[in-house]
């Protein structure tokens, strides 16, 4: 009769940003797992840290992390910007990784783990008790065959609006530029706030601030697309992440001008056509937001031919004394509508 062997248990390896980066490339990973941005997230605030999931000795996923050093509250969290880099989707392999995990984290004594889908390289799900499944949507522009990219006709007239007021496309890797996007970026808050009456983040990802783009900027990984009109002017600027072929674009601005003559579609078009023919695989213009501004975004992105597609994340309870008595918080906290308003946003954020 023939045996079946029971699946060997999944260890955890911690180890140091060098070696951690030699063999990351055999499994395909969201640019929010590499060593650059996450080292670029180290703070006073975060520390980072780089995993291997070994089984028999062997690495089968990798993961990167920061950990909050001071919240008295929350105790030190293990986040994550997306799951597990698998050199293969498989849902049973995901799935011992983060139960190893778990133990892991529990032993370190970090209260709680985290982790989204930010630019995640596969769309499996975690099926593990004890973990609570988050879902998320990104929109992908693939360039992995040789058709061309399906823009709509509002798309488009919208991007000759730009040319026609004189606007022109241009590329920098300059702080000085970013600099600008910042200016930009401030001038959005204000457009969006009047517009529909709701603040948001444009900082949406944790730990990121502007001296953590700075570095960003500085390790390679950002490059930053804006347009300048013949005086000069620059009215819109987006910064991108981008690395062997994975382009993601993380933060734009634009000033009442920009808006009014279509600049953020002129962009997002010559970003679109410049990475096409550098033979991305992808340009991944991000999720959506929160607020009233959300429907509109997913109309926009959809125009300039991007797919939309269902990513998983997942979080913990507490797992560790005292912060496991506000357990029955975070599953009161689950139940509660999708805000970040009033009341109700406060207590999720506490949680």
């Amino acid at each position: 009769m023939k045996v079946t062997e029971k699946p060997l248990h999944i260890t955890i390896n911690e180890s140091s940003a060098s070696d951690w980066k030699k063999n990351l490339s055999e499994f395909p990973h969201s640019l929010f797992l590499s060593c650059e941005w996450i080292l670029s997230l180290q703070s006073e605030h975060y520390e980072p840290v780089f995993i291997d999931f070994l089984e028999d000795e062997k690495v089968v996923a990798k993961l990167s992390a920061i950990v909050n050093k001071r919240n008295s509250l929350k105790g030190r969290q293990l986040y994550s910007f997306a799951a597990p880099a698998l050199k293969h989707p498989d849902e049973q392999i995901l799935n011992r990784c983060l139960d190893a995990l778990r133990r892991y984290a529990i032993q370190k004594r970090y209260t709680r783990i985290i982790f989204s889908s930010y630019d995640q390289q596969h769309q499996l799900r975690c099926k593990l008790s004890g973990y609570y499944t988050t879902q998320r949507s990104e929109y992908i522009v693939s360039f992995n065959d040789s058709s061309d990219i399906h823009f709509s006709k509002g798309f488009k007239k919208n991007a000759g609006k730009a040319v026609k007021s004189g606007a022109s496309f241009h590329t920098s890797t300059k702080e000085e530029h970013l600099n600008e996007l910042f200016r930009l970026i401030d001038s959005t808050q204000t457009y969006r706030k009047k517009k529909y009456g709701s603040d948001y983040d444009p900082y949406y990802l944790r730990g990121l601030t502007d001296d953590s783009l700075k570095k960003i900027m500085a390790s390679g990984l950002g490059v930053i697309y804006y347009t300048e009109t013949e005086d000069k002017k620059i009215h819109c600027a987006q910064l991108n992440v981008e690395h062997n072929g994975q382009a993601y674009g993380l933060l734009m601005g634009s000033d009442p001008e920009a808006y009014q003559n279509g600049h953020p579609s002129f962009i997002d078009k010559g970003v679109i056509e410049k990475l096409k023919g550098l033979n991305y695989q992808y340009y991944n213009p991000g999720g959506n937001t929160s607020d009233n501004g959300g429907a509109g975004l997913e109309k926009y992105k959809a125009s300039m031919g991007a797919e939309k597609r269902e990513f998983y994340g997942a979080t913990t309870n507490f797992l560790v004394y005292p912060q496991k008595l506000l357990n029955p918080l975070l599953k009161a906290g689950r139940r509660l509508p999708s805000t970040e308003e009033g009341f109700i946003g406060l207590l999720k954020k506490l949680i």
